[in-house]
């Protein structure tokens, strides 16, 4: 009985503030999307070097 109302509290509190949800889920998404983005071009330009080292 205790989760049931725990989780009535947390979609309340949610629904109350969905701007604030929606803009905490927007800015983690393109956080997470930048992170990714940077793996991603920190890999390539690792694949590059390793090329010009062997070409050179």
């Amino acid at each position: 009985m205790r989760l049931r109302f725990i989780f009535g509290e947390v979609f309340n509190g949610i629904r109350r503030n969905s701007t604030m949800a929606l803009s905490v889920a927007l800015v983690t998404f393109v956080s997470l999307t930048f992170v990714g983005a940077a793996a991603l071009t920190q890999m390539q330009v690792q694949q590059a070097e390793r090329r010009l080292v062997r070409q050179g």
